[in-house]
């Protein structure tokens, strides 16, 4: 009985350990999507990214060989009336055209070659418009799960540029990535920075847990100068520390993002493979200070 107890007394321990003991109560900025339905972003908060790349610079797919074209269409981007707001991936009736009827004057990538874009979705940001440095950022939010569906609540630094020449071209502006669900795997989260020297595939790890796409989950990061931690409802789940980056890019304002990007590798399967559309439902978003 005795070693039970002693047993219980560690497990009570670690839970507190583990445990969300905030200490940040002042509400810096939030957006709570409460708005009549098919409301699109708030444009006092929010900018749209549009496209699916900037050829002049080879940076096709944004980067990672993504497959869908952003737009700022209500259709990719709306609140559904009930408190959330709703990015939503979309397969196109008609490849190369927006549902609209509009022509789409870029390629996408498509393995093994490059072809006319077969999605459409959304990425909505804060930059320039909301940014601050340190804090707690929460947001509440169901993911979507398939094939190749690829949903983030992230970060960039308020100096991101797509320019090459530019301080802010990434990775020297720094990436947070708090919630990133590559959905194939329904239990893993990914929690990543990426930074000057950084891995190719981020410092951080995909943590386990339950099946994050059947039921919202509340996703948080405590940002201070020496250290990032990441929580899944109220448990934190992991840390860094300043000490083990080899390039501390972290000291000045962050801008948020939320996306679905589409990509096709052995990793993250095949949208093709998928019903859609498929949406991530935000209940909201919180940037909080001490």
């Amino acid at each position: 009985m005795a070693a039970l107890r002693y047993l219980l007394a560690l497990l009570s321990v670690a839970a507190l350990l583990g445990a969300d003991q905030s200490r940040y109560t002042r509400l810096l900025w939030s957006d709570e999507f409460n708005t009549p339905a098919d409301t699109p972003p708030d444009p006092r908060y929010w900018s749209h990214l549009i496209g699916n790349g900037i050829g002049e610079i080879g940076l096709y797919g944004w980067g990672n060989f993504e497959m869908q074209y952003y737009t700022d269409a209500p259709s990719n981007a709306y609140s559904d009336g009930a408190g959330h707001m709703i990015i939503e991936a979309r397969r196109l009736e008609r490849a190369g055209f927006l549902d609209n009827g509009d022509v789409i004057d870029q390629l996408c990538p498509e393995r093994p070659a490059g072809g006319p874009c077969r999605y459409s979705s959304a990425r909505i940001h804060t930059q320039g418009k909301v940014a601050y440095r340190f804090g707690r950022i929460e947001a509440r939010i169901k993911y979507p799960q398939g094939d190749g569906v690829w949903p983030a609540f992230w970060m960039l630094g308020n100096d991101a540029s797509f320019d090459p020449q530019s301080s802010g071209y990434w990775p020297q502006c720094g990436e947070i990535d708090i919630a990133e669900y590559f959905s194939v795997h329904r239990h893993q989260m990914g929690h990543f920075l990426y930074y000057p020297q950084s891995p190719a595939l981020g410092h951080g790890e995909e943590v386990k847990g339950s099946d994050f796409s059947l039921d919202f989950h509340t996703y948080a990061l405590e940002w201070e100068p020496h250290e990032i931690r990441w929580y899944i409802d109220g448990v934190m789940t992991q840390r860094i520390e300043r000490s083990k980056v080899k390039e501390w890019v972290f000291d000045k304002p962050f801008f948020l993002i939320f996306n679905i990007a589409l990509h096709e590798s052995p990793m993250m399967g095949d949208p093709k493979n998928t019903e859609f559309p498929k949406r991530m439902v935000i209940d909201y978003v919180r940037w909080y200070a001490p």
